[in-house]
């Protein structure tokens, strides 16, 4: 069975938030780098 398609209609929207999905974001505490860094 295909999987469905489904025609994009805004294709630049679309390419940044494909950009984004791949992006991470690791907010740390000061005192927990300190800790770990000891």
């Amino acid at each position: 069975m295909a999987k469905p398609k489904f025609k994009i209609t805004n294709s630049s929207t679309y390419n940044k938030a494909l950009k984004q999905r791949r992006s991470l974001t690791i907010w740390l505490y000061e005192s927990a780098i300190a800790a770990w860094t000891e």
